[in-house]
């Protein structure tokens, strides 16, 4: 069960900022860096679910990221 509200508490502050990340991708990797998770980490985990640094500064992460669901924003915070 805490791995569960864990789930649960980074997902509900990820999708209370995700308006903001679908307007600037390239603060994705930010969302997490609060949880003293190293920048290194935080990569490893976008490239788990096929982010890698490059494309979230490019113009096309705009549109994939700005497409995702909830589905894929528990997707991502569960990896």
């Amino acid at each position: 069960w805490v791995r569960e509200e864990v789930h649960r508490w980074v997902f509900d502050n990820v999708r209370t900022k995700w308006p903001t990340v679908r307007r600037r991708p390239s603060k994705l990797p930010d969302l997490f860096t609060g949880y003293h998770s190293s920048r290194a980490l935080v990569y490893e985990v976008l490239e788990r679910v096929g982010l890698s640094a490059s494309f979230i500064a490019s113009d096309a992460a705009w549109n994939t990221i700005g497409a995702w669901s909830e589905a894929d924003l528990h997707r991502l915070v569960a990896t």
